[in-house]
């Protein structure tokens, strides 16, 4: 069963400043993982950061969390074998989920010129 949607959109202007692994917004939004494995050159990295933010939001909104109670480095989003979006929940996130039966979270990811796309459905049992 269907608990939520989400979809968020993002102008990859807005990640333009922000490529350092020591940028707090990096820091605070990005898990150590994601971080870990962004790649080097910058066009790459403004790619994987602004993919992942606006995963996150859609995320976000698909488990209707509150915002006060969670962060968004509790998300954490991976590609899988066969190159899809992969999430993953932690801390307060995944206590929410856990609490309002949620077993899954698919994601769907695209980027057209100079926009990103992700829409997110999170599953209930």
């Amino acid at each position: 069963m269907i608990f939520g949607a989400g979809v968020d959109i993002l102008d990859l202007k807005r990640i333009e400043g922000v490529l350092s692994e020591g940028d707090p917004f990096v820091r605070k939004t990005f898990t150590e993982t994601e971080r870990k494995t962004a790649p080097e050159s910058d066009a790459a990295r403004r790619e994987y950061f602004a993919t992942r933010f606006a995963a996150k939001e859609a995320v976000f909104k698909s488990l209707k969390a509150d915002s006060n109670a969670a962060r968004l480095s509790d998300i954490e989003i991976a590609t899988g074998d066969n190159g899809e979006p992969v999430c993953t929940l932690k801390g307060e996130l995944k206590k929410c989920a856990e609490s309002n039966g949620i077993v899954s979270v698919e994601l769907s990811i695209s980027k057209e010129d100079k926009y990103v796309i992700a829409f997110a459905v999170s599953t209930s049992r």
